[in-house]
């Protein structure tokens, strides 16, 4: 009996395994294209051309992972190519970047390929808004001392308008 419920599965099976592939899935066609994803900033800001990262003095390094691993991957700051450090991660590679000093604001250029994964990111990067007390607060919480740090937050109604979130 198992036998006559098997044959037309088999069947079935059998012809899908022998169907001809000359152009692989959608789906599969997909994963080639090159994509980003971002971390490392202190604020991710969301806006009309894309997201904008804010850096701090000490928080500079910008990672992007890019997929897939076998792309080349060029950065760049205006006229100057970066030198980032790749680590294969995940089917992907992270790249990690420190952002220019001087305070000046930019955007970093990641271009993906050449290739069918050929894909450019741009990442506007700008310093961030502070507040002594809210820095003060970060400090304290990065230390552990919640409480603190909760403590010695600023009311967030005092705060300009892009520092209220961060203060709540």
């Amino acid at each position: 009996m198992r036998a006559r419920r098997a044959a037309p599965v088999l069947a079935i099976l059998g012809a899908l395994g022998c169907r001809e592939r000359a152009h692989p899935p959608a789906e599969e066609a997909e994963l080639r294209v090159a994509r980003f994803e971002l971390a490392g900033c202190a604020a991710t800001i969301a806006g009309a051309a894309g997201p904008a990262c804010e850096v701090t003095e000490t928080q500079r390094a910008v990672r992007i992972r890019v997929v897939p691993e076998d792309v080349p991957v060029r950065v760049t700051w205006g006229d100057v190519v970066l030198v980032p450090r790749v680590v294969t991660a995940e089917g992907g590679q992270l790249i990690t970047v420190e952002v220019p000093g001087g305070g000046e604001a930019g955007a970093l250029l990641v271009r993906a390929g050449p290739g069918p994964a050929s894909a450019t990111f741009r990442l506007e990067v700008r310093r961030a808004a502070s507040d002594p007390g809210l820095d003060r607060a970060r400090a304290l919480r990065k230390e552990g001392r919640v409480a603190d740090a909760i403590a010695a937050a600023p009311e967030p109604s005092s705060l300009p308008e892009p520092l209220r979130g961060r203060a709540v």
